[in-house]
């Protein structure tokens, strides 16, 4: 019978190692923590936010352990704050859910253990590779750093950015008093973003999470201050969200009760940047055997639009699916056909996420936020790009896509009124 080995235990190794076992094939998972270690890291390791169709997949795998425990998230408010002024509230029949991994991924992974999966502790590097080829049929990375991302090469045309586009400071905040059960997401162009969500913590409790995205060579990375995140000490970093949030960005400054706000502590902090890059997710070792990427090994994305954790997911299911369809053998006419059906989702995701990180705002953006803010059509329209960015891929492509997009959700009507709102800000 066919055996599967994954590597890395996030999110697309335990769905797809969770999928596998409910379809009684037999699969390893290599996991670099246990439990234990998971629940004891000293930091946070993103704010990723799950969308209705990955809770769905969680749903399917008997893992949704928290659609009742936390505040839920009705509806996404954007603003779009500069010369191009946008905005537009899209209520979200089910939204995303945001929980700490050091609550999710322990947990997740002793419901696979529970339901008897076999699992393997320890780092494992590119070079043990092929010893685990020869164990299994096949072998999926969904981890990796250094050597074992290098492994995979890099796909140039794929990954147009060569540095990264935004410089990131996050925290686990409390204070927040306006659409606490809203996803807020501020762009001022030229600047950087915004964005406010709730989030459940390691503590037990509800709190939001303030994601400050700075653009590279905007004026906001000077301000900001790496050194300060994780530490004890929280003035100092307190003082930095306050500043660059009142000064910068009004809509989302306005949500706050700033006596009240303070982030929540050391253990809650990320500050970094990310440059967006695509690997072909497949290589083949010396043995001759091939391996394939899943996840964050495929495709980095700018944490930006949340997209990373919510395509693992998706490409988790793409692989297994593929396993159940072919298995006759894991070669590279195999890993080709995956890697094209993994892309038209992945792919949908960096197209989106990229196209939001131009500087200045792509036409195709500008056209659909100027249409979202006097539609609500078309609002409810760029809201469903979170969880199905497929749609996104389809309507940014192209300045005459969009167009297209805003005519046929919002009619003619809207997209003359566009026209002659972006014409005159144009001639101004």
């Amino acid at each position: 019978m066919t055996s599967i080995g994954v590597v890395g235990a996030g999110v697309g190794g335990l769905h797809l190692s969770l999928l596998l076992q409910k379809r009684g094939i037999p699969v390893r998972l290599y996991a670099d923590r246990t439990p234990e270690e998971m629940r004891a890291s000293p930091r946070l390791a993103n704010t990723a936010g799950h969308w209705p169709n990955t809770r769905s997949r969680e749903r399917e795998l008997g893992i949704a352990h928290w659609d009742d425990a936390i505040r839920p998230i009705r509806e996404l408010n954007v603003t779009v704050t500069g010369d191009l002024s946008a905005r537009f509230t899209a209520p979200l029949e089910l939204g995303p859910m945001a929980v700490d991994y050091r609550i999710t991924m322990p947990r997740i992974l002793e419901d696979f253990i529970e339901r008897g999966g076999d699992v393997a502790y320890g780092t494992i590097t590119a070079e043990q590779l092929e010893e685990l080829s020869e164990r299994h049929d096949l072998v999926v990375v969904s981890s990796g750093r250094g050597t074992m991302t290098e492994l995979f090469p890099k796909i140039e045309e794929r990954s147009p950015y060569q540095r990264p586009q935004r410089v990131l400071q996050v925290s686990v905040v409390d204070g927040v008093v306006g659409n606490a059960e809203a996803l807020n997401y501020e762009l001022v162009p030229g600047v950087g973003e915004v964005v406010l969500f709730p989030f459940h913590a390691a503590d037990g409790e509800n709190h939001t999470t303030l994601y400050m995205s700075a653009v590279a060579d905007g004026p906001l990375p000077a301000l900001l201050n790496a050194d300060v995140a994780g530490s004890d000490g929280r003035e100092a970093l307190d003082r930095v969200f306050r500043t660059i949030v009142q000064e910068h960005f009004p809509a989302s400054s306005a949500l706050f009760d700033w006596d009240a706000f303070a982030t929540v502590g050391p253990e809650y902090d990320i500050a970094g940047a990310l440059t967006p890059t695509v690997r072909r997710p497949y290589a083949q070792l010396g043995n001759g055997r091939w391996v394939l990427a899943l996840g964050d090994v495929h495709t980095v994305c700018d944490p930006l639009l949340g997209q990373g954790a919510n395509s693992a997911s998706a490409s988790a299911f793409i692989v297994g699916d593929a396993v159940v369809e072919d298995h006759l053998a894991f070669d590279e006419l195999w890993c080709r056909r995956v890697a094209d059906r993994m892309w038209q989702r992945s792919g949908a995701a960096v197209v989106f996420t990229n196209e939001l990180l131009r500087v200045p705002p792509a036409p195709a953006v500008v056209t659909l936020l100027a249409a979202g803010s006097v539609s609500q059509d078309v609002a409810d329209y760029v809201a469903s790009f979170f969880d199905v960015p497929n749609t996104a891929w389809n309507a940014l492509a192209s300045p005459e896509r969009a167009e297209a997009a805003v005519q046929e959700v919002g009619g003619e009507q809207v997209l003359q009124g566009v026209r002659q709102a972006l014409a005159g800000m144009a001639a101004a």
